[in-house]
């Protein structure tokens, strides 16, 4: 779920209407693709989008969507809420904000953002006096409209606060190369918006050019391109200069930044995070049924693979009445791992809780509930809190113990790079299309991250003997066969027929993205296969193969999920149609794969034929040594037979 953002304040009416959608206005319209939802009773399901400086809302509408058939919606914008209706009434909305409210909406976002969401609350009868079943409540389709004229930054610090939907990254082609290097830098300063290469109509674009010298900045008269040159070698900096307070204070167009240290110190991974470091605050229960708060808790949030965790929560609850009774349940991936009953003499709240290795995968979710209920009769109302948790966010923890996890697929990335990911390019691949792969990969991972990725540029053939996780854009086939891909280059087929468009791998061309381990490395390959059934068709091959790499590419931006869309461990990419995630285990073992197993054969024929060999040796010699045996007693008897005769006589 989520994590809302409770920032914003309206303290003007509103007129809230709830309509079919007429006409788009010719107004500007800001959407949020990423639907929000929640099944925690009384609990938000939560969006914002960021409101250019210069323009203010005009109206909100949306999709409200629930599995309740009892009970209420809220609808909030901002803090306040703007109605209450039936559940049944769930539906398309439309919120018309007048002068007055726009003004106030406009000058009271924090950091520019407007945030919308809806819960649903149970009936007083049906909730709030005995535990009600939670019901799923989700927010779509949320389209803001705007009037005015958006600002454009008429300086570099105002140029890094703005929050655009897309942002370019351009550069010559003898920079382009480095300037994949300072991609998470320009991923991270702006975490939300579409960060493609030489992306079309761009609300903003960063330009490279490996002019030489030291690393400046200088935005052009319009305010939306920043240009930075220097030397090739100091775009990889670029990170460490815009997390400094000096970007913040950069009031004019143009700068010279310092790019420190040469030799970055090797990050390491946080000992701990807090709640309030994964977004939690403040967090609070109250309330009689079912009240809970969810964070996630992901490997990417930490920069490496977990183990094990350890919860420690720490707060205050409320004294308990005679009439009620409650207790504090803490779920890890929808599985229990702690309930204690709480205790209406001590107040404080101080426990520890081990999650087991089994429980730990690269996405997590924790949820912290209260499930609390009057004794007999004594129902509470909807509006009356006697039972509260409050939990302090900075002395809450998780404490991971780090080690290989048990992650597989996409999910492996960003957090097996450790903060350090090597970056090839091969020939496979037109450049431009390389580069827009490379570019929203390495983007989308450092939106993932909790930690900056430092990008370390290598040729194709030395990732298999390089230290560093990798991504390979344009492999070769030989590449992907030495690096043992699951998916190899070549001609393939699923065991259902129905995964992807008739021919593809067979007849059609595909380009494949695939995560697996490779000498304890995550490495993260494209490459694609087309069929060579002409003369002069392998440049035509390459080009149709790589001109699908956009399509890879697409599935990664901000606006489609990011990182956290994929799944599996393969992403294969088909003309006219959409890209499909797909296991391994689900394509037919191709010719190169078994050719990799075939001298394992061979050693098992072998290592059979020298095991019956031996086999016969020992029965040889056990024969010859049998025969010698009773040679040798039969000689004995005879020689012992006239003594025996004589002792007789």
């Amino acid at each position: 779920m989520p994590r809302s953002h409770y920032a914003l304040a309206l303290a003007a009416s509103v007129l809230l209407v709830f309509q079919p959608l007429g006409p788009a206005a010719a107004d500007e319209t800001l959407t949020v693709s990423n639907p929000a939802s929640t099944s925690d009773t009384g609990a938000w399901a939560s969006s914002s989008v960021a409101i250019p400086e210069g323009q203010s809302p005009r109206s909100v509408q949306g999709l409200i969507e629930t599995t309740a058939s009892s009970g209420e919606i809220q609808l909030r914008v901002g803090q306040k809420i703007l109605k209450t209706f039936p559940a049944q009434q769930a539906g398309e909305f439309a919120i018309d904000l007048d002068e007055s409210a726009r003004t106030l909406l406009a000058d009271g976002a924090s950091d520019g953002r407007l945030s919308v969401g809806a819960r649903w609350v149970p009936e007083d009868a049906a909730g709030r006096c005995l535990t009600a079943q939670p019901e799923e409540v989700s927010l779509s389709d949320l389209r803001i409209k705007v009037e005015g004229e958006a600002a454009a930054p008429q300086s570099i610090a105002q140029f890094f606060a703005m929050s655009p939907k897309r942002v370019a990254i351009q550069a010559a082609d003898q920079s382009a190369a480095a300037a994949m290097t300072a991609v998470p830098a320009i991923a991270t300063a702006f975490s939300d918006a579409d960060v493609s290469w030489e992306a079309k109509n761009p609300d903003l674009t960063v330009r490279f050019d490996a002019a030489g010298g030291k690393l400046k900045l200088k935005l052009d008269r319009a305010g939306t391109t920043l240009t930075v040159s220097g030397d090739a070698q100091e775009f990889a900096g670029l990170d460490s200069v815009l997390r400094t307070e000096a970007i913040s204070l950069a009031t004019g167009t143009e700068t010279t930044a310092e790019v420190t240290p040469d030799e970055p110190v090797r990050w390491a991974p946080p000992e701990e995070l807090s709640l309030k470091d994964l977004g939690l605050e403040n967090p609070r229960l109250e309330g009689y049924g079912q009240s809970s708060l969810y964070t996630g808790v992901d490997e990417a949030d930490f920069g490496a693979s977990m183990n094990s965790v350890q919860i420690h929560l720490e707060g205050t609850h409320s004294a308990l009445p005679r009439s009620a009774e409650a207790a504090l349940n803490v779920y890890w991936n929808d599985s229990l791992v702690s309930s204690s009953v709480l205790d209406a003499q001590d107040t404080s709240i101080n426990t520890d809780i081990a999650v087991p290795e089994s429980l730990v995968k690269g996405r997590n979710g924790l949820r912290i509930q209260l499930d609390a209920a009057a004794v007999g009769a004594e129902c509470r109302t909807a509006g009356s809190l006697p039972v509260q948790v409050h939990l302090d966010g900075a002395a809450s923890s998780i404490t991971p113990a780090y080690g290989t996890g048990t992650t597989q697929g996409f999910e492996m990335l960003p957090q097996a790079a450790s903060g350090q990911i090597g970056l090839a390019l091969g020939q496979s691949a037109e450049p431009s299309d390389a580069y827009l792969l490379a570019t929203g990969l390495l983007a989308s991972l450092q939106q993932a991250s909790g930690v900056p990725l430092q990008v370390t540029l290598l040729p194709e053939e030395e990732v298999a003997s390089s230290p560093l996780s990798a991504i390979v854009v344009g492999a070769s086939a030989d590449t992907i066969n030495e690096l043992g891909a699951p998916l190899r280059l070549e001609a393939m087929r699923t065991i259902d027929a129905q995964m992807l468009s008739a021919g593809v791998g067979t007849e059609a061309p595909y380009a494949a993205l695939q995560a697996f381990t490779s000498n304890s490395r995550t490495i993260l390959a494209a490459g694609g296969w087309a069929p060579d059934d002409a003369t002069g068709a392998a440049e035509e091959s390459r080009t149709g193969v790589s001109s699908l790499y956009a399509d890879l590419a697409h599935q990664v931006l901000a606006s489609e999920g990011g990182w956290s869309a994929l799944s599996r461990n393969l992403l294969i990419a088909q003309p006219n149609a959409e890209p499909v995630l797909l296991e391994s285990n689900s394509v037919v073992p191709q010719p190169s794969r078994t050719d990799d197993y075939r001298i394992y054969g061979w050693w098992a024929v072998g290592g059979l034929a020298v095991l019956v060999g031996l086999g016969a040796a020992g029965a040889l010699v056990y024969r010859r040594t049998n025969r010698k045996a009773r040679a040798q007693a039969e000689a004995e008897a005879k020689a012992a037979a006239p003594s025996a005769a004589h002792d007789e006589l």
